[in-house]
């Protein structure tokens, strides 16, 4: 699969250094936002409540805010996974470009995979799990695309 992220940065994004330097992990979002998808948010014709760096659904990855400022007065990276509900064709479709943005901004900054960098939020876990996709899953196909993935890439 090749994974793309399109780059669409909204203006006005805090740019607030990390206290450490640089985020120590990934912290997953689910908009709740049913149908409204990532271009929506990347153009700024839909909002959500929580800052992030990316929305992911099943057609792209855009980067909304730089990923090496923070919005907010945690050390993670935010990607938030766009809602929709359904069959399971669209999460089989937007899944690993989530497990992929989540794996290439841990890569990037040669973080570890494990519970303690890869977060998810109540509805993030929530979401994956109704798609019997639990946290240790997630973090398991984190690390295999992680391996396909060249740091600084």
């Amino acid at each position: 699969m090749d994974f793309r992220i399109i780059q669409s940065l909204l203006p006005n994004q805090p740019q607030n250094s990390y206290s450490n330097g640089s985020y120590e992990g990934v912290k997953v979002y689910f908009t709740e936002q049913t149908g409204v998808m990532a271009e929506a948010f990347a153009s700024g014709k839909a909002t959500f409540e929580a800052f992030t760096h990316y929305f992911v659904d099943d057609q792209i990855i855009a980067e909304v805010a730089d990923p090496n400022y923070t919005g907010d007065d945690t050390q993670f990276a935010h990607v938030t996974l766009c809602a929709f509900y359904g069959d399971g064709v669209y999460i089989r479709a937007a899944y690993p470009q989530l497990a992929y943005i989540v794996a290439y901004l841990l890569v990037n900054k040669e973080l570890p995979i494990d519970d303690n960098t890869i977060i998810l939020d109540g509805a993030a876990s929530k979401y994956l799990n109704m798609y019997s996709i639990p946290k240790e899953r997630f973090i398991q196909d984190v690390q295999t695309l992680a391996n396909t993935i060249v740091p600084g890439s």
